[in-house]
């Protein structure tokens, strides 16, 4: 069995992309994320959409726990806010989870599949 492992996407469709269409040549079986979906780049929610279509476990990030306001914003470079407000100018992420209205659910990033690996 063949697995793909992959992680810090950071809201960049461009790169998620690239990485699935190489993945898609390499006869993979499964693929795992370990998280930071989100943040800094333009596309978190697109981004979030491919990660839940793709891979069968996924694993938040600390930029997932900021999102969800389950980390402590200090933790995080001041100098760059697009860092936790979910990435780009799209705002956050729109999915899963809405921490602009009140609707964040940690339980959306707990594993999908309880199969061990």
């Amino acid at each position: 069995m063949r697995i793909a492992i992959i992680s810090d996407i950071h809201a960049n469709l461009e790169a998620l992309e690239a990485v699935y269409e190489f993945i898609d040549g390499q006869s993979i079986d499964r693929i795992l994320c370990l998280g930071d979906v989100v943040g800094y780049g333009p596309d978190p929610s697109r981004c979030l959409e491919l990660i839940q279509e793709r891979c069968e476990v996924v694993v938040a990030g600390n930029h997932e726990h900021a999102v969800l306001g389950l980390l402590d914003l200090d933790y995080f470079n001041p100098l760059d806010p697009g860092c936790t407000d979910g990435g780009g100018n799209e705002g956050p992420p729109q999915l899963a989870f809405d921490p602009c209205r009140g609707k964040a659910d940690p339980r959306a990033w707990q594993p999908r599949s309880a199969r061990p690996l």
